[in-house]
């Protein structure tokens, strides 16, 4: 993240979601941003494995390249609540 500013009133207070790379989502970090109120969301999980990985990882949205393979994992698992 560029000009990011550390301390309690720095870059991560003003933010209200994040868009994690499928490089760096994992679970953990996902619980890390959940933990301060920040929205964890990912990019670019562009295979049915990618993607049912994100939802694992408690990802909220994903931005796709191809969304054939979370509409086609979607309608195996049917509507999640």
């Amino acid at each position: 993240m560029s000009n990011y500013i550390e301390g309690e009133e720095g870059t991560l207070s003003k933010m209200w979601a994040v868009g994690i790379s499928m490089k760096l989502l994992t679970p953990q970090r996902v619980r890390e941003y959940e933990e301060r109120g920040i929205l964890p969301w990912c990019y670019c999980p562009d295979t049915e494995r990618q993607v049912h990985y994100a939802l694992g990882c408690g990802s909220l949205l994903m931005t796709v390249n191809d969304p054939l393979p979370a509409l086609q994992l979607r309608e195996r698992l049917g509507p999640q609540e």
